[in-house]
């Protein structure tokens, strides 16, 4: 019986895991910056090196989307559902002058997510002309 109960121990580990991964993310807007931190790394990025701003939309890859027919016609409905409801993780990408670039989710950063991009257009940052990206244009409207 203790051989069955031990795998629901590894279960719990990861909603540990995942659970530290969402908590350990942070935005901070400052007057000569960004900080951005998660649970491996913490940014500062001066507003004078980043050299655009772009969406960004990450998710499952599509070869787990495609599993989705083949586990519902194996009947594994539980795990074709939670594939076909994942939402892809949405927000802006920071291109850095030095090549790297850092993500500001949109997820669980609601108001201080408008106000980065208000601080960016202040700043003078440069955003991408993609039509489904925020424009700092749209932000006049908007109360920050």
């Amino acid at each position: 019986m203790a051989v069955l109960i031990w795998p629901l121990a590894f279960g719990s580990l990861a909603i540990l895991v995942v659970a530290a991964h969402r908590a350990s993310a942070w935005l901070c807007i400052e007057d000569e910056g960004l900080r951005v931190a998660s649970v491996h790394q913490v940014q500062s990025i001066p507003y004078g090196t980043i050299v655009s701003v772009e969406p960004y939309r990450g998710g499952l890859p599509a070869w787990v989307r495609a599993l989705v027919p083949w586990l519902a016609a194996t009947g594994r409905y539980s795990a074709a559902g939670a594939i076909a409801l994942a939402r892809d993780s949405t927000g802006v990408r920071l291109r850095l002058a030095d090549g790297r670039s850092a993500v500001i989710p949109r997820e669980g950063f609601e108001m201080p997510f408008r106000q980065a991009i208000a601080a960016l257009a202040g700043h003078g940052v440069a955003f991408d002309s993609s039509t489904t990206g925020p424009r700092p244009n749209i932000l006049e409207n908007q109360i920050v």
